[in-house]
């Protein structure tokens, strides 16, 4: 019953993967995939981005030092592409552990939708916040990493996506013990009205 349960997840990510790395390269040579809208649960979008990034949920008793904590309706259904957005929630999710640097923190994804009809997606951790040096670039390919050894593909990865959404991926707040960043991905009317059938 175990592999029953797991395998259809396994096989999932393995595609995601193989996916990811394929677009990874040949970022910088080729613009994105338009996105293919679709609706799709965000709270089964964030429970994907949290077990690909290696993480326990909170109170499960397998989160070990880092606590992921979703804070997103069950209800809440988007408009838009859901493997893009996995990869914007994952390299968040993913920036957020770095930031940890394997010590205790939290991690967080909470998501609401605005008075216009936006989806407000953000991800914070308890790190010590970000240098700087790393702010003045955040989201340029190459110059924007955060740590020694980083590509700064993550973030510039993420911003092209939301933008190519018609949305953003900005740089809430960062200090010591909280970092803030924030998807804005507005939902198509075109949508909005395929809900509503």
């Amino acid at each position: 019953p175990t592999v029953q349960r797991l395998a259809p997840r396994l096989f999932a990510s393995i595609d995601r993967a193989i996916d990811l790395c394929a677009k990874t390269l040949k970022f910088g040579r080729a613009e994105e995939d338009p996105p293919q809208r679709r609706f799709f649960s965000l709270a089964d979008l964030a429970e994907e981005a949290r077990s690909a990034a290696g993480l326990g949920a909170a109170g499960s008793g397998d989160e070990g030092r880092i606590r992921f904590f979703s804070e997103v309706p069950e209800g809440m259904r988007l408009y838009a592409d859901p493997d893009q957005v996995f990869r914007i929630l994952l390299n968040l999710v993913r920036n957020a552990v770095q930031a940890l640097d394997g010590g205790d923190g939290d991690i967080r994804v909470k998501a609401w939708t605005a008075a216009d009809g936006t989806a407000e997606i953000e991800v914070s951790d308890t790190g010590p916040g970000l240098a700087p040096r790393a702010r003045a670039h955040l989201f340029e390919a190459f110059s924007g990493a955060a740590r020694a050894g980083g590509t700064g593909l993550g973030l510039a990865i993420s911003a092209e996506l939301a933008g190519a959404h018609g949305g953003r991926v900005e740089l809430v707040e960062s200090g010591p013990g909280r970092t803030v960043f924030r998807v804005s991905l507005p939902q198509d009317q075109m949508g909005e009205a395929e809900a509503a059938q």
